[in-house]
């Protein structure tokens, strides 16, 4: 991903405030650029050699303190965007409730420990990892509220 120099130094560069390894950093980037009126715009055709840089934090994705890790960083970026009222609701409401594969809510988290030994799909995260992920729902709102007050 690139991004225009100025467009993203005026929505505050990389929140340094993320935890982990910053786990939707590229989300707060591009919703920061966007509300600026910027175009976010995806090439098909480009190329990037990626390398993966160590992981000093954050070494096992699935680890149940990484989905926790992980989900306050979702949430904190959402809230960030969204605000606390109605959008920053029902997001709360719909992590908690669905989730997605890195922080599973309660259907999500029933639904992997369903299907997840039958497929051995290793992004159906069950139900071991609900309580860290709805854990980091509430990490997220914390870190958004106090982000909000300074």
């Amino acid at each position: 991903m690139s991004f225009r120099t100025e467009a993203l130094r005026a929505c505050g560069g990389f929140d340094q405030n993320l935890r982990g390894d910053g786990f939707r950093f590229e989300m707060d980037a591009c919703l920061g650029v966007s509300a600026q009126g910027y175009r976010l715009v995806f090439e098909p055709g480009a190329e990037v050699d990626h390398h993966e840089a160590p992981r000093p934090i954050n070494q096992h994705r699935y680890k149940p303190e990484t989905v926790r890790i992980n989900a306050a960083n979702e949430t904190c970026v959402l809230l960030k965007h969204w605000g606390l009222g109605i959008k920053g609701g029902v997001h709360m409401l719909f992590a908690i409730l669905v989730g997605n594969f890195p922080c599973p809510g309660l259907v999500w988290a029933l639904v992997a420990q369903a299907f997840g030994p039958i497929t051995g799909n290793r992004h159906l995260l069950g139900l071991r990892y609900l309580l860290p992920a709805i854990r980091g729902r509430f990490d997220g709102l914390q870190m958004a509220r106090r982000q909000r007050s300074r």
